[in-house]
């Protein structure tokens, strides 16, 4: 029996275009949010665009995060693609445990894949924290730096 889209919407089951919908809305929600509110960050800061660029340097041309200097757009740029690939990817990771929740008979509602999704991004979290952890003499370098420069 061959069925239609209309068909799988209404028994729940995903199509791959209901996966991909899924993964650039939701990464194209959550990379917006989270972009910015670093620009927000940064602007107050009176540095707009200063931490995509210190990523995208030291990332892609080796800069030493303790002598960044400026803004530099080809990092920020750069940066701007790793952030979208990144985003696709949780997503696609989403979007893709949504439907199969869906189509799994478990009954998976928005709540509990919003519960899943809120425990990797924890997970994510507090992998960031250990990371920044190695970043603790840079942070007390730009620190000094605002002091200096009255900000």
């Amino acid at each position: 029996m061959v069925t239609t889209d209309v068909e799988h919407a209404h028994t729940g089951a995903g199509t791959r275009g209901n996966l991909v919908y899924g993964a650039v809305y939701s990464a194209a929600i959550g990379g917006s949010v989270v972009s910015l509110s670093v620009l927000l960050i940064d602007a107050l800061a009176g540095r707009a665009l200063f931490t995509p660029s210190l990523l995208g340097s030291v990332l892609f041309f080796g800069a030493s995060a303790e002598t960044f200097a400026g803004i530099d757009l080809t990092a920020v740029a750069l940066w701007t693609v790793v952030h979208v690939l990144g985003f696709l990817v949780l997503g696609t990771a989403a979007s893709w445990l949504y439907q199969g929740l869906r189509g799994s008979g478990i009954g998976a509602d928005f709540p509990t894949v919003l519960a899943l999704v809120v425990l990797g991004e924890a997970m994510f979290l507090g992998a960031n924290i250990l990371a920044a952890i190695s970043m603790t003499p840079f942070l007390r370098w730009a620190y000094r730096q605002g002091e200096a420069s009255g900000r």
